[in-house]
């Protein structure tokens, strides 16, 4: 027994569908490039390709690779924009396209002539690299709007038009940039996807994988096409297969909200060598195949206030032979290479302040000159007539032993018959500086000696 279940189309379709016509967005959609289909999905036109244009597969699906020339698609209409939408009627022209070159003037829509003229509408890049977009009015007057800045990569392009109020640019649903007129635009002449028109220069230069038209202003849709522009197509049914009763090898299982067990044959899982895991904070546990960590021979580890564990590949620490240690007030240990320490020869210079000072390791040498004799004269004695004096105290008379004075008196009174007077003593006292001594030679006592001799 069969089962079919109607569901929204979340992805590019890969044949032709129908488009969803109960839906406001499917009631209103005049003509589309999907370039998985190849065919206008309102018309069943055919969609052609220029020489330059080829088709890759991408995030999004299958896109249109587009050159600078000769890179337009045609989407079946036999004229301007006007042939899609007419003139007088509100419209909104949504792209999907990634943009891969940036500084150049890249058009990727609009229905110029053959010599670059008579358009009625456009959407390009600039130069600047910015987005714009320019609408002709029936009277030939331009309306052009500059939007923001183009960046690489993906992004999602909708200018919608109001007959009478103005035009509006979004860019990813951004908010829109809005140019207000009344006049009716002109018709156009060839309306082309990738390029101006007929005119192949400054074409577009990236990928486009959706160009959707509505007959309507969208402009307060553009989260909804942004979100899924494949709403717009019926997707196909879902079959659901009931098997007898008996059972079969393949059951399908639909549990509700909590744990599911699969039975039977199990899906089967590819996971390559090198895992990427991204936990929340708190713990993470992995089971299954474990991520390969790689780790090169020289790792830095900077961990936060605290203690850090590394375990595996320890990191490679080098040190030279001579470091330098700044620590802060404390104590430092140094492990590992001490650095080598250096000294000077054994004289140094020491020029302590008022005090004491202790030098340990090698002593300075210290040396002393003797002080110059004293040199008596003045600057009126020629240098080589100067004399030098030096004084030194007189030494004292030498004194005769009393015995020798005795022996002496006795014989001179012997002698001359007459006594010998006592000496008196007499203390020497020094009142002027010492001269020096005469030398005295005592005649009198040799011949009063002589004269104690003989009568003797």
């Amino acid at each position: 027994m069969r089962f079919g279940l109607q569901q929204q189309l979340t992805r590019q379709p890969q044949q032709a569908l129908p488009v969803a016509r109960n839906t406001s967005l499917g009631a209103t959609l005049v003509a589309s490039l999907v370039p998985s289909i190849g065919v206008n999905s309102i018309n069943n036109a055919a969609v052609t390709f220029a020489s330059s244009v080829s088709r890759v597969a991408t995030l999004h699906g299958i896109a249109t690779q587009h050159a600078a020339s000769n890179g337009q698609v045609g989407i079946g209409a036999s004229g301007g924009f006007s042939t899609i939408v007419p003139v007088g009627t509100n419209w909104t022209i949504f792209f999907r396209l990634l943009v891969t070159t940036l500084g150049a003037r890249q058009i990727f829509v609009g229905d110029y002539d053959s010599g670059g003229a008579n358009h009625s509408m456009q959407i390009e890049i600039t130069a600047g690299n910015l987005w714009a977009c320019e609408v002709f009015t029936a009277a030939g007057a331009s309306v052009p709007i500059v939007g923001g800045a183009v960046t690489l990569g993906w992004h999602d392009v909708q200018l919608s038009y109001t007959a009478g109020t103005g035009i509006s640019l979004a860019i990813d649903n951004g908010a829109p940039s809005v140019f207000s007129f009344s006049a009716n635009l002109r018709a156009g002449v060839a309306f082309r996807i990738g390029t101006p028109g007929l005119a192949n220069t400054v074409g577009f230069q990236g990928r486009i994988a959706a160009c959707l038209v509505f007959s309507r202003d969208f402009r307060d849709r553009s989260g909804d096409l942004s979100q899924n522009p494949w709403q717009v197509f019926r997707a196909p049914p879902s079959r659901l297969w009931e098997g007898a009763t008996g059972g079969a090898t393949d059951t399908p299982v639909n549990p509700g909200v909590g744990v599911v067990a699969l039975t039977g044959y199990a899906p089967t899982v590819d996971q390559t060598a090198d895992q990427s895991a991204a936990p929340d904070a708190g713990s993470l546990l992995i089971t299954g195949h474990v991520p390969v960590v790689t780790q090169s021979s020289g790792a830095t580890a900077s961990p936060g206030v605290g203690s850090v564990a590394l375990s595996g590949y320890a990191p490679s620490i080098a040190q030279t032979a001579n470091q330098e240690a700044l620590p802060n007030a404390g104590a430092l240990v140094i492990t590992g290479y001490a650095p080598a320490v250096t000294q000077a020869s054994a004289s140094n210079e020491a020029q302590p302040d008022a005090g004491a000072i202790a030098i340990v390791g090698y002593a300075p040498t210290m040396a002393q000159s003797e002080p110059p004799p004293t040199k008596i004269g003045g600057d009126d004695v020629p240098r080589d007539e100067e004399r030098i004096e030096i004084w030194e105290p007189r030494k004292p008379t030498v004194r005769r032993d009393e015995s020798l004075d005795t022996v002496l008196r006795e014989a001179y009174a012997k002698a001359t018959g007459k006594p010998a007077a006592p000496v008196a003593k007499v203390e020497a006292k020094v009142v002027a500086p010492p001269a020096p001594a005469p030398v005295v030679t005592d005649d009198d006592d040799e011949e009063d000696l002589e004269i104690l001799l003989l009568s003797l």
